[in-house]
């Protein structure tokens, strides 16, 4: 299958993408923005190799920014999940607090 049927379809599975993925590509497979995945990029959680004036990022390296593993670098990432709307764990809104 295609990305273009995939997409069309609405099935985009890491078995559609090229090896290696852009930036785009990226993002539209893991559901996020395009500015999320270059600033995933930029801070080193996910890796990417600048190519001309493309970022490429091997599937590889999006299974492990996935599963919360290490960059090229061997350093452990687990990104934190911002609570909205939510409370500190005392009870209290933390706009509130």
């Amino acid at each position: 299958m295609t990305v273009a049927t995939a997409r069309y379809r609405g099935t985009l599975t890491l078995a559609d993408m090229p090896d290696p993925m852009t930036v785009t590509e990226v993002a539209r497979l893991a559901g996020i923005g395009e500015s999320l995945a270059y600033t995933e990029v930029r801070e080193g959680r996910l890796y990417g190799r600048r190519v001309g004036r493309r970022i490429l990022i091997p599937k590889a390296a999006y299974v492990r920014w996935l599963e919360g593993a290490e960059n090229e670098n061997g350093e452990l990432h687990r990104p934190q999940l911002a609570v909205v709307g939510g409370t500190d764990g005392s009870g209290r809104h933390p706009a509130r607090a």
